[in-house]
């Protein structure tokens, strides 16, 4: 999901905001890795559990580039794919 994430991320016009916990989990990793430069606010506790607010990826960073690169989108047959841009809605969640 991460890297998926992050082919998504390199069609699009950063900075971006995630709002999916889903994405911004897949984008803490990406984080941590050192593949995307975000600001990922921390966790606020609501009376029905935790709610996340939106994430920002801000740029990609060289690691990710090669990471992209190295690691293709492939076709269940293993021929490389150009990915397409990912719809703006996806990348926003919620809006």
């Amino acid at each position: 999901m991460s890297l998926l994430l992050l082919h998504q991320l390199a069609q699009a016009s950063l900075p971006v905001n995630l709002f999916s916990g889903k994405e911004v989990d897949s984008l803490r990793v990406l984080h941590l890795a050192g593949h995307v430069k975000a600001t990922i606010p921390l966790p606020v506790r609501t009376l029905h559990g935790y709610d996340q607010p939106p994430a920002t990826v801000e740029a990609i960073t060289p690691l990710g580039h090669w990471m992209l690169r190295r690691f293709p989108l492939t076709t269940p047959n293993g021929k490389a794919v150009r990915p397409v841009a990912a719809p703006r809605k996806r990348l926003l969640g919620r809006f």
